[in-house]
């Protein structure tokens, strides 16, 4: 029964891959969904602003050849270069929904240049402050970057609290307890699902 499980689970991952990929162009915006991670539903929680659109990671696409890359920066592996697959899987092994936006012939062709820019950051440390005069990158943080001198992203004061409640998640309150700083309210940032609103990216159907 294990193995086909396993079986099965590598099938499915296989066909929801291709299926992506059949789709996926170059200089793509890929938008993943929240998982059960506790900071992941804490991002979602102070972020989300109608639904359906509930998504705590992004990333980037760069296709060379046959093969398909993703640059993207996340907690303990920094800003990297990854497959599809590794970008779209959680750690224990499950496929994270995703949605794939595309961006306006004007911005495509400065994707040379976007990609010279990528490789200069290649390695920095993932931004846990989210504080984005501190080093390194989060994710939103790194592709905000790569597009900052053409307009494509804003900026906004960030939030952390619940617009509920009006108070902290739990998550944030530990996160910011363990790097022994305040929680950064009303600094200049972004997440993803500011970033999915930008006027001038078209969602793939």
């Amino acid at each position: 029964m294990r193995f086909l499980y396993i079986f099965a689970s590598t099938l499915l991952l296989i066909t929801a891959c291709g299926k992506n990929s059949a789709r996926i162009q170059n200089g793509d915006h890929l938008f993943l969904y929240a998982t059960d991670d506790s900071l992941s539903q804490a991002i979602n929680t102070v972020t989300e602003s109608e639904p359906g659109r509930n998504y705590t990671h992004q990333g980037l696409v760069q296709i060379e050849g046959k093969d398909t890359f993703v640059w993207h920066s996340a907690p303990e592996k920094g800003v990297v270069k990854e497959s599809l697959s590794e970008f779209q899987n959680t750690q224990d092994g499950a496929l994270r929904g995703m949605d794939i936006f595309r961006m306006p012939d004007s911005l495509q062709k400065h994707l040379p240049t976007i990609w010279k820019r990528a490789n200069v950051l290649l390695g920095k440390p993932y931004n846990a402050t989210y504080i984005m005069e501190d080093d390194g990158f989060y994710c939103s943080e790194f592709i905000y970057a790569l597009f900052s001198t053409y307009g494509l992203f804003t900026l906004e004061p960030m939030n952390f609290k619940d617009p509920k409640t009006g108070t902290y998640p739990k998550a944030w309150i530990d996160h910011y307890q363990k790097l022994d700083i305040q929680i950064p309210e009303g600094k200049p940032g972004c997440n993803p699902n500011g970033m999915s609103r930008s006027p001038m990216l078209q969602k793939v159907n």
